[in-house]
């Protein structure tokens, strides 16, 4: 029934049968730029999101590293969104989000830092789902109306990437954060590509306190570019009242495209794989200057549903061609399941209106899985930040992360770090626009 009422309720502004009570349209920028320094890892890269990768085991001797890095604290962007109410209650909203490297100022591109080391591995590299779009952190349209919630159409965000921004006690810290930085587990739910979804829909309604949502992405299983094959179905359901709030995110993904690269060996790989996920967080509000958060998230990778020639289909990954580059291939049957369980909890304490600490600790297992990458990553972080006014913030940040298992010894001779710190000083600038209209 509610279904009904919101696909007559679309075609009705649709027709544009209502006239335009109020509406806004707003312009802004968030740059984050910092100075960090990092024990062991290759050079920065000045297309990737975040100059530094703090989340992938490094090797023992890879130098430590002053940098200028983007978005350590938050990922540096642009966009315009906008709204409008009419005069028989629906709204119609859209947005428009990209996001740069502000070291570089370059469009960000993670898919193109991991193709340029695919004849020689020079600097650091991770895929995720931002790729050189010129909106690549969302792009979509949709309408609401109070009684029967809001739909949009296009590139949305994954409910379960923008639960990670909330309850992530660093707030999705690029580089101090690991859930902040892999989409893999922290927003893709198994798959850092399906953190933000193409040719998406997305529905979600606020009964009281809770709220609910589902979003499915429409795979196309015939097509060559690697960022429309494969579908998605993710749903979420919250409670949130006075302090205390809690969510569930779960997720469906079927032949979706992941790019890889095997360290030391140049092999840049495209892997085609089935992946269910689940998130369940919490926050509670302690007092009025002190909250506490955790989170446990576990995802599982299998042998796609599909059985298409993988290596064949795919030539291009996000409009990059990738033909003679990459080795496209089907989720090995005989790998088995590959599981990681990524668990997390943290403070944040507002010593001031202006000063506030913000501490976490993660643990993320795949000590489980029935391949040979078996490893777990231990990372504490925090970050300090300083409010200057209500546009500019200065903070520093800390990373200590160990690293454990047997993925550490399957290169020998070459040696893996056990280890890795990063610190850093930054400044954050928030700058909007909002224009009636």
């Amino acid at each position: 029934m509610r279904k009904s009422l919101l696909a007559v309720a679309g075609m009705s502004v649709i027709a544009g049968g209502t006239r335009a009570a109020e509406g806004t349209f707003e312009i802004y920028t968030l740059l984050d730029d910092s100075v960090a320094h990092i024990e062991h890892s290759l050079p920065p890269s000045d297309v990737h999101t975040f100059g530094f990768n703090s989340y992938n085991v490094p090797a023992q001797d890879q130098g430590s590293r002053w940098a200028v890095v983007s978005g350590a604290e938050q990922m540096s962007r642009y966009g315009l969104q906008g709204s409008e109410t009419f005069s028989n209650g629906f709204s119609g909203f859209f947005r428009l989000e990209g996001a740069i490297n502000t070291a570089s100022g370059q469009i960000a591109n993670n898919g193109k830092s991991v193709l340029n080391n695919a004849n020689d591995l020079s600097t650091i590299s991770s895929a995720s789902a931002i790729n050189g779009q010129a909106f690549s952190r969302a792009e979509y349209v949709g309408i609401s109306y109070p009684l029967v919630g809001s739909i949009e159409f296009g590139r949305t965000v994954a409910f379960s990437t923008e639960q990670v921004s909330e309850f992530d006690p660093l707030h999705a810290s690029g580089l101090y954060s690991p859930i902040g930085y892999s989409g893999t587990i922290g927003g893709g739910l198994g798959i850092t590509e399906n953190s933000r979804l193409d040719n998406s829909i997305r529905y979600e309604d606020k009964i009281g306190d809770v709220s609910l949502g589902v979003q499915y992405k429409l795979g196309q299983t015939d097509s060559s570019e690697a960022a429309e094959v494969g579908s998605v179905l993710e749903g979420m359901v919250a409670y949130r009242a006075g302090p205390f709030s809690v969510e569930l995110a779960g997720s469906k993904a079927r032949n979706t495209p992941a790019l890889s690269y095997k360290l030391f060996t140049n092999d840049v790989g495209l892997r085609v794989s089935d992946s269910d996920g689940f998130m369940l967080t919490g926050k509670y509000d302690v007092t009025s200057r002190i909250a506490i958060s955790a989170g446990f998230e576990h995802t599982d990778q299998t042998i796609p549903s599909s059985s298409n020639n993988w290596s064949a289909q795919i030539t291009s990954y996000y409009n990059m061609p990738i033909a003679g580059l990459v080795t496209a291939k089907a989720f090995a049957s005989t790998w088995g399941q590959a599981p990681i369980r990524t668990v997390w909890a943290g403070v944040g304490y507002r010593l001031t209106d202006a000063f506030t600490i913000s501490a976490g600790y993660y643990n993320v297992n795949n000590e489980s899985n029935s391949h040979n990458d078996q490893y777990t990553i231990q990372q504490f972080g925090i970050i300090p930040s300083y409010a200057l006014n209500e546009h500019f913030d200065v903070y520093a940040g800390l990373l200590i992360a160990h690293y454990s298992g047997a993925y550490l010894t399957q290169f020998t001779p070459i040696q893996l770090a056990t280890g890795n710190v990063l610190y850093g000083i930054g400044v954050r600038a928030k700058i909007s626009k909002a224009f009636p209209w």
